[in-house]
């Protein structure tokens, strides 16, 4: 596997990079409220998880899972199909009204549509690919301008990014083969239309913010960095880039780079129970360690005499945890 870190932006041609539906991706997706800052916030991993021939041609089974503050633990659910056609063009089939996290909507149930055209040229104007019905009010549109493709380098390899912007606030990025910074299914919109499946009338889009920070499959791994979030919006910042943990996982504020020396670093992380633990440096050995559950109530301890062990968690429940001891940062760990 290849550790892909966005390094640079450059002009050249490189060539078209297809999606590699077989190769295992997931895709990691942050979410959160801004008026609940952290206590908001939600972790949707996507996944392909076999296939399923429709209307003679092979599609792809997605499914996904969120895990959050908010939303505690859910399994993965079969979402939709989702698929790439020879002409460069992503197409996916919801399979429900509420396919997606925090109650969203889609009325294309069934029917299949496009969520990303590569086979697109700087200066074309594209309606947003999500159904109007989906994020807005019936009758109104929005369109959506390439302003350039250029290559990023990804450690030693090259894809080509398209940028996208909407107005001087709101811009996009799409990297071939992985999909939008927005995260896979939204990857031209951050916002949403709040319950519109089981309301009466049509509700005012709410201040979600979605964005992609990891993708990996068999043969890469790699960080989205070429965003800055900011309560409500997102804009690019290519200088400061978007800051992720190890665990893919949002820092919201800069502020929380200055306890990153006293974090437990766990991987992999979500996993089905087998973790590798490392502490600090600087911790003082042995140093007692305790596990709570979402609940905050003590599952177990364990007395560390390295910085590096491994942990077997198997025997516990799928949900989400914490890992911390004396002078530590406590540190989520999802089990599957």
């Amino acid at each position: 596997m290849t550790l892909l870190v966005s390094s640079s932006v450059i002009a050249q041609d490189v060539p078209y990079t297809p999606f590699n539906f077989e190769g295992n991706p997931v895709w990691t997706d942050n979410a959160f409220w801004p008026g609940f800052g952290f206590e908001g916030m939600s972790t949707v991993t996507w996944k392909i998880d076999g296939s399923e021939v429709i209307d003679s041609i092979l599609h792809f089974k997605l499914f996904a899972k969120e895990v959050g503050n908010l939303s505690g633990y859910a399994p993965f659910d079969h979402v939709g199909y989702i698929r790439e056609s020879e002409d460069r063009k992503i197409y996916f089939i919801p399979i429900d009204e509420e396919w997606y996290m925090y109650g969203i909507c889609d009325l294309n149930v069934g029917q299949e549509y496009i969520i990303y055209d590569f086979n697109i040229s700087v200066g074309d104007t594209l309606e947003f690919f999500i159904s109007p019905e989906f994020y807005i009010q019936p009758g109104l549109s929005a369109f959506i301008v390439l302003d350039s493709i250029k290559s990023i380098q990804l450690d030693l390899e090259y894809r080509n990014a398209y940028y996208f912007s909407y107005d001087t606030y709101k811009k996009w990025m799409w990297v071939e083969g992985i999909g939008g910074d927005r995260g896979l299914i939204r990857p031209t919109y951050p916002y949403m239309a709040a319950n519109i499946c089981n309301s009466s009338g049509w509700e005012p889009i709410n201040p979600y913010t979605n964005v992609l920070t990891c993708y990996n499959d068999d043969d890469i791994y790699y960080q989205n960095s070429y965003l800055d979030i900011w309560w409500g919006t997102l804009n690019y910042n290519h200088e400061e880039g978007l800051l992720i943990d190890d665990n893919c996982n949002l820092i919201l504020s800069k502020d929380e780079l200055t306890v990153d020396n006293n974090r437990v670093r766990i991987s992999p992380n979500p996993n089905e129970g087998g973790f590798s633990i490392t502490i600090p440096e600087s911790a003082r050995l042995p140093i007692e360690m305790y596990l709570y559950d979402i609940q905050g109530s003590q599952i177990l301890n364990l007395e560390l005499t390295s910085i590096s062990v491994s942990l077997n968690l198997s025997h516990l429940p799928p949900g989400v945890y914490f890992l911390g001891g004396e002078g530590l940062k406590p540190t989520k760990i999802v089990i599957q």
